[in-house]
């Protein structure tokens, strides 16, 4: 057995790098909780996720670091406000692979949410930020209707 490195090792090392990289980009930005879109786009069809893996980062960022999210459904997708613009032509192989499945039609009526992001650790809180962003959607008449 060789006395350098191993791949586990070397990941965990990289991932508690960038964990602490991260919470002190948190701590400097005074966040105490993110709210940012679950995905790029709504739900895509079975086996649409490979063109689309790319477009994913909002979820899997979050994994890697631990920290705690929840998904609160807003609103629906709406074939005519949520069409994409008749000239529309992806920027880059993110948005390429993100939109080559979307199609709003066929997506009418899927969920459209928000991600609340906490801390590692502060799952509680998280919930908390949830609660909050629901009740603040409500005051302002939105309820989501399943």
């Amino acid at each position: 057995m060789s006395k350098g490195i191993h791949f586990k090792e070397s990941y965990l090392l990289c991932r508690e790098g960038y964990r602490a990289a991260f919470l002190q980009a948190w701590l400097d930005a005074k966040i105490d909780l993110l709210l940012t879109v679950p995905n790029a786009t709504p739900a895509v069809p079975h086996n649409g996720l490979g063109d689309s893996f790319s477009s994913c980062g909002y979820t899997f960022l979050f994994n890697f670091v631990d920290y705690p999210a929840g998904i609160i459904p807003v609103t629906k997708v709406d074939p005519v406000k949520d069409a994409l613009p008749k000239d529309f032509k992806p920027k880059n192989h993110v948005e390429k692979g993100a939109y080559k499945n979307y199609r709003v039609e066929e997506m009418a009526g899927l969920p459209i949410g928000i991600q609340i992001v906490g801390r590692r650790l502060e799952e509680e809180w998280t919930l908390k930020g949830m609660e909050l962003v629901e009740s603040a959607l409500h005051k302002m008449g939105v309820k989501y209707e399943g």
